[in-house]
């Protein structure tokens, strides 16, 4: 799979630029992100690989105020690629824990220093991850029903990502009927054999690990595009899932179609 790179940057022409190149290197470059909260959203909805991170940006919060939720929150490595070059913004922005700082050198940024930079990071990532996860472990019903379990009683499972087909909060239903509300801070996760199951998380929370294939629809529904039951998308409005018929809303689009393009040749 190839990898993904997002590049936060407020200037189009040096994004387009850059997106270009990097294409060209056989690298998957995320949608144009100028600001904190932009890029925030991008990494929630599809977590790239890497970051390549300005400085300055449109809004309030700046790119080391970013560079600080990627190191510690989402544990993305990011390289700065910026203007500033004084000692006080330096002295601010290594406190980030950043994997390389780089000064955008005039007229012209060194694209090919760049990808140096790039491959280096990507390289010593590989290296120093742990062994990938294969899934999660999930439990076969709420936690203060499983209380009363025997001694004996399986409580817990382990899913295979592969195995996962959507995982949502919406209502548990049968035959379009609600059957049970889902409680808060829970996820429920269908399987590709039918099979239901609960996990303590949020969304948001619960894509940051999860494997590039997953991808959000809607605000109540990730899905699986590797699952063997996804079947299709309908006018584009819509994905169908083990015959489960799932709404795309207008905010997740693009992000959506980004994914499918990329993952499957049309």
């Amino acid at each position: 799979m190839k990898t993904t790179i997002l590049i936060v940057e407020d200037e189009p022409i040096l994004y387009e630029r850059l997106r270009r190149f990097l294409t060209k290197e056989n690298y998957l470059v995320s949608e144009f992100t100028k600001s904190y909260i932009e890029a925030i959203d991008s990494i929630e909805q599809n977590k790239p690989d890497l970051v390549l991170l300005d400085i300055n940006l449109q809004g309030d919060k700046d790119g080391i105020d970013l560079g600080d939720k990627l190191f510690n929150k989402y544990k993305i490595p990011f390289i700065y690629v910026t203007d500033f070059g004084d000692e006080v913004t330096f002295k601010r922005a290594l406190r980030t824990n950043p994997n390389i700082f780089e000064i955008k050198t005039k007229p012209h940024l060194d694209t090919n220093q760049l990808l140096r930079s790039i491959k280096t990071v990507l390289q010593q990532t590989k290296k120093s991850s742990s062994v990938p996860q294969e899934g999660i472990m999930a439990y076969v019903d709420y936690l203060d029903k499983l209380k009363t379990s025997s001694k004996n009683q399986i409580t817990k499972v382990p899913i295979s990502f592969k195995e996962i087909d959507i995982i949502t909060t919406e209502a548990i239903s049968k035959s379009n009927k609600i059957i049970e509300p889902l409680r808060t801070n829970y996820v429920r996760i269908e399987t590709s054999d039918s099979k239901r199951y609960f996990f303590k998380s949020s969304l948001k929370t619960l894509l940051t690990i999860l494997p590039d294939s997953f991808i959000r629809i809607n605000e109540s529904t990730i899905v699986n595009l590797k699952s063997k039951n996804f079947d299709g998308r309908i006018n584009g409005s819509k994905l169908s899932i083990n015959k489960h018929l799932i709404v795309i809303k207008d905010t997740y689009t693009k992000d959506v179609n980004f994914k499918i393009d990329n993952l499957f040749k049309s």
